[in-house]
């Protein structure tokens, strides 16, 4: 479907970020359509979008460095 991109000047282990989403929006909820891998930063599909019942879902991106450090975006 898609995927987060974020990067980290710091080698090795210090470089590694983790990805999540939080759901901004009410039942059904974008968590439950999609899902994200927490180390690749992939989005997918977890059941198909119907279009007719709901045009739209919100979610906020988190990325967060292996010290905690976190970058959020709508």
């Amino acid at each position: 479907m898609l995927a987060v991109n974020a990067s980290d000047v710091d080698d090795g282990r210090n470089a590694a970020l983790s990805y999540r989403l939080e759901a901004l929006d009410g039942p059904p909820s974008s968590s439950d359509v999609v899902s994200i891998d927490r180390r690749s930063g992939v989005v997918t599909a977890l059941a198909a979008f119907d279009f007719e019942s709901r045009q739209t879902y919100s979610s906020r991106d988190h990325v967060t460095h292996r010290k905690q450090l976190t970058h959020e975006r709508l």
